[in-house]
């Protein structure tokens, strides 16, 4: 009998914790390691599939926004821009008669895991050009002011021009952030 009253008494005060307003559910959303929050510069490379040759050392920038003060999943959301560059001399040797422009600026979207693993996309497309990113990357805070300092990991490029071929490239990319914490 006094089981059974202890369980219906738990099972009470949760009850009327939640009825209250209490959104005691938020204390198991998972945590976010570091705000993402910022601009990082640096590069990519990989393979131009169908091809031997590396691209090497192609200029990339991405401008990310994320609420880590979220009350709910929100939170692990990313968002933002990539600016790749396109003007590399060993992706121009491969692709330059195609004609892609010089740079190209694609929102992003995206989340964080807890271990902060950044998993980011983008489809945008036009009658002129396609182009869908991917990047799968581990972010890094070295310096523990709780800012992410910098982001390496995989990275896919499809790129669809009116009469040639898809363009798929695939490989990794490293970028480090500019300025202090947040700007």
């Amino acid at each position: 009998m006094r089981i059974q009253r202890g369980w219906t008494m738990g099972i009470g005060a949760v009850l009327l914790l939640l009825l209250s307003g209490c959104n005691i559910w938020l204390l198991f959303l998972p945590d976010v390691p570091f705000d993402a929050t910022g601009t990082y510069s640096g590069t990519w490379e990989g393979v131009v599939t169908g091809s031997e040759d590396s691209v090497n050392a192609c200029a990339l920038t991405l401008q990310l926004r994320q609420d880590v003060g979220a009350s709910n999943l929100e939170r692990l959301k990313v968002e933002g821009e990539i600016t790749l560059n396109f003007t590399c001399a060993s992706l121009m040797a491969q692709l330059g008669e195609i004609g892609l422009p010089k740079t190209l600026k694609l929102g992003m979207t995206g989340v964080m895991t807890p271990a902060g693993q950044l998993l980011l996309g983008s489809l945008e497309g036009s009658e002129d050009l396609s182009v869908v990113v991917g990047i799968d990357a581990q972010g890094d805070d070295a310096d523990g002011d709780g800012y992410m300092d910098a982001l390496t990991g995989d990275f896919v490029l499809y790129i669809e021009v009116p009469e040639y071929p898809r363009i798929d490239i695939s490989g990794t990319l490293t970028v480090m952030r500019e300025g202090e914490g947040g700007e």
